[in-house]
């Protein structure tokens, strides 16, 4: 059974076709308040097993979110889709369907080809919230996907130096979840 990522890696491989050799696709969301919207969820427990828990929680807080993703697709400097990372070191941004998060629709913006790719480590470490910025645009990132990156990049099927020099710093803050106390629980 294919993992999710692999899904919507599939996904954008059959909606580019021949055009593109997508290496990993990655479920994102933009926007001013995509970030925040997050910080807002993360309180006590939640903060603590969103990015590692098991599937049971997300279907779960994605129901929490589902009226600031409606309300996101329909504001334009809003939004989310589909970042697929090619294997010429492409960056194509997709639009999806509201409902259908793993089936792009559209093609909204190519990046520049070969641009960085930064994560914001900080935010990471504090948050939980996986972020990515190419080419100016800073996009928040599925756990799942976030996860996938990390492994492709380790594994050098995408190209990222910025990535692969704090891969060890990034691996660390799902270990170090598991190996402190939640004081709430205390």
């Amino acid at each position: 059974m294919a993992t999710p990522t692999e899904q919507v890696a599939r996904s954008a491989e059959a909606f580019l076709g021949d055009q593109h050799d997508v290496v990993l696709a990655l479920r994102v969301e933009w926007g001013p308040d995509a970030i925040e919207s997050r910080k807002q969820l993360r309180r006590g427990l939640w903060t603590e097993v969103y990015l590692w828990s098991t599937l049971v929680v997300r279907p779960f807080l994605s129901l929490l979110r589902l009226k600031d993703t409606l309300k996101a697709d329909r504001d334009p400097n809003t939004g989310s889709g589909i970042l697929a990372l090619t294997a010429d070191d492409g960056r194509i941004l997709l639009a999806t369907s509201p409902l259908r998060s793993k089936v792009p629709t559209g093609v909204i913006e190519e990046l520049p080809a070969g641009a960085p790719l930064y994560v914001d480590v900080e935010l990471m470490e504090n948050h939980l919230i996986p972020t990515l910025t190419v080419a100016d645009r800073e996009f928040v990132i599925n756990g799942i996907d976030f996860r996938a990156l990390l492994k492709a990049v380790e594994g050098l099927r995408v190209r990222s130096p910025e990535i692969k020099a704090i891969l060890a710093r990034l691996q660390g803050v799902g270990k170090a979840v598991y190996g402190r106390r939640i004081p709430s629980l205390d």
